[in-house]
């Protein structure tokens, strides 16, 4: 996946909306980031990368104080668009059936939302 694409699926993901209903400020700030870093889909999968680096990385376009109140839901985010993203390779390739989609469901069951942030 390219920067842009990588901005836009961690921001829907941090944001809990809509692409369009992301506000437009913090958007920008996280695709100005993916693209200054150059963060692309191969590095998310690699297993290389923590999703705390790539927060980082997403973030690094962002005042301070927007930065450090970001960090920890960027991280989760992150982490959530790397699983959706394998699960859906796993899906697409045969590999993993019940186990993947019973993964996703629990991850997807335990992440609190926009109300529990």
């Amino acid at each position: 996946m390219p920067p842009l694409r990588n901005a836009h699926a961690v921001s829907v993901e941090l944001c809990q909306c809509l692409l369009e209903d992301v506000d437009a400020e913090v958007a920008g700030l996280i695709v100005k980031g993916a693209i200054e870093k150059q963060v692309r889909g191969y590095m998310l999968t690699s297993g290389t990368m923590t999703p705390a680096l790539v927060s980082e990385w997403l973030c690094s376009a962002m005042p301070d104080s927007l930065r450090s109140a970001t960090l920890p839901s960027m991280a989760r985010a992150v982490e959530l668009v790397v699983t959706k993203a394998a699960a859906e390779a796993a899906a697409a390739s045969g590999v993993g059936g019940p186990l993947v989609a019973a993964a996703v469901a629990a991850l997807g069951a335990s992440d609190p939302g926009p109300s529990g942030q």
